[in-house]
Parts: C-alpha cells; structure tokens; sequence
C-alpha cells in the first residue's frame, strides 16, 4: 500500500473531504505521454506535491494524504508522481493546509 499526497485548491477542501478526490482525465501532453484513463494523481512525498502546487500558481492550498495499493507511475513527473486509475472517487484526510 503506497501513500500519496495530492493538492488541490483550499476552496475544494469541503467538499474533496465529503466526496473524496474526483478521478479526472489529464490534460497534459508533455514527454509525448498521456495517461488516456480517468485518475486520481498524487506525488509520493509532500514536498513534491506541495511545489506542484506552487508550480501550478495555488496561492493557499490544500495537501489530501490518501493510499492505495494499484497505483502506476504518471509519465508526466518522470516517476515522481503517480496516477490511481478508476472512476470511484478515493477516500482521503488532510496531511496540511497552506494558506497566506
């Protein structure tokens, strides 16, 4: 069983606890990969997740600590982030918020 940390933006957090995290489908291309699959996509560690989350321009934001035991490596991150796949929203708690 692997824990990964995903981020999402603190206005999420509410109802990302009630619902749990929302299998999506990536919308990047890069490295001429793409997962073609809905998936929940998280990073191993929380220092990863939490520069994504700056990367991606997430002034205040959350970090959900989940786990899983089906997850593959998300080509996007070279091997650094990992994807959940399936269409079933996952269970998660918070690990920590960021805000200003």
């Amino acid at each position: 069983m692997k824990t990964l940390y995903h981020a999402s933006k603190i206005e999420n957090k509410e109802w990302i606890l009630k619902e749990g995290l929302e299998p999506s489908l990536s919308e990047k291309e890069s490295n001429d990969e793409r997962l073609n699959t809905e998936a929940v996509y998280g990073f191993d560690n929380p220092e990863d997740c939490m520069g994504f989350a700056m990367d991606n321009g997430m002034d205040e934001f959350v970090i959900f600590q989940f786990r899983s035991d089906s997850c593959i490596i998300d080509p996007e991150y070279d091997g650094e982030s990992f994807a959940v796949t399936g269409t079933e929203n996952i269970p998660c708690t918070i690990f920590k918020e960021y805000l200003r």
